[in-house]
């Protein structure tokens, strides 16, 4: 007898990589030495991309492109900026802009020397995710948060919420630290500091970034459905709609590692699976969208 199954919700990631899967990678002697500043010095600049394309080449990324204005934008600008660029690398859609309301809460956060509190206008339960650093300088920053080690952080970076995306950052008084806050779903925050369609004509016409950006996303209109259809077999009954139509398919996970081939909309645990924690991602995908996706835990399968 089948049984319907609630799963919690995760943010999920572009590349396919399940939520906690984050190999640390340290920022160089020189990236440290050179990027303590919020001013970007070319040595930071050499320093701290060579970093980032060490960090991506780990996880089968290309070297990293900055836009011809980067060193010359405010850091809150350039937090916003690094943070679009990881997200589109993997296939995310961007944030659309830096809000005013947004940058307010960043701000509170930052100079408290904290990571960032929703603002009183938020609705409950509204996707948000937020982060703050001792370093600054947003290369600096933005590397430990991305590359650190700190699967929360990095989960909220790269969160897919698969509706509007609106962000804030901040630096803090005394260029003290730095801090920012992510918020999806809620239209009433609007991009009216900064939007990523402006700064994309600083990108080079050849670039992913300045390619891809513009693309709308596919919505999700309603929340799939999953089933226990005997003691170690998991399926999902209906991968929910989406708004225009689009192509799901499905990735299943146990203890965050991708089983190959389990790509169908069931998978039976192996006697040697039985006790562990099972997952499955669902992408909605369609030609000339970005992609949305979420990952949906089942927890420990006993």
């Amino acid at each position: 007898m089948a049984v319907a199954l609630l799963a919690t919700v995760s943010f999920v990631f572009g590349s396919g990589v399940p939520a906690g899967a984050v190999t640390a990678t340290p920022a160089s002697h020189a990236t440290v030495t050179y990027c303590q500043q919020a001013t970007i010095t070319a040595s930071c600049l050499h320093a701290a991309v060579a970093d980032f394309n060490i960090a991506r080449h780990k996880e089968g990324l290309g070297p990293i492109v900055l836009p011809t204005n980067f060193v010359h934008l405010s850091v809150p600008k350039q937090l916003f900026v690094l943070i679009n660029i990881e997200r589109i690398d993997r296939h995310l859609p961007p944030f659309n802009g830096l809000s005013s309301a947004l940058n307010a809460a960043a701000q509170t956060g930052a100079n408290k020397y904290a990571t960032p509190q929703p603002p009183s206008h938020m609705p409950a339960g509204t996707p948000h995710a937020s982060a703050w650093s001792r370093a600054s300088n947003a290369l600096y920053a933005e590397f430990v948060w991305m590359y650190g080690g700190s699967a929360t952080v990095r989960n909220g970076l790269l969160m897919n919420v698969c509706g509007p995306l609106t962000a804030g950052a901040a630096l803090a008084s005394g260029h003290a630290g730095a801090g920012v806050f992510l918020e999806g779903l809620d239209t009433r925050d609007r991009a009216d500091v900064f939007t990523w369609n402006g700064e994309r004509a600083y990108f080079p016409a050849a670039s992913r970034e300045r390619a891809t950006a513009s693309l709308p996303w596919v919505v999700r209109t309603s929340a799939p459905s999953f089933y226990r259809d005997n003691y170690w077999t998991l399926g999902i009954s209906s991968p929910g709609t989406f708004s225009p139509a689009a192509a799901v398919r499905a990735q299943w996970y146990v203890d965050g590692v991708a089983q190959p081939g389990a790509t169908s909309h069931q998978y039976t645990l192996t006697r040697a699976q039985h006790g562990h924690t099972v997952s499955v991602k669902l992408t909605a995908g369609r030609s000339g969208y970005m992609s949305c996706g979420k990952a949906y835990d089942f927890g420990r399968i006993s």
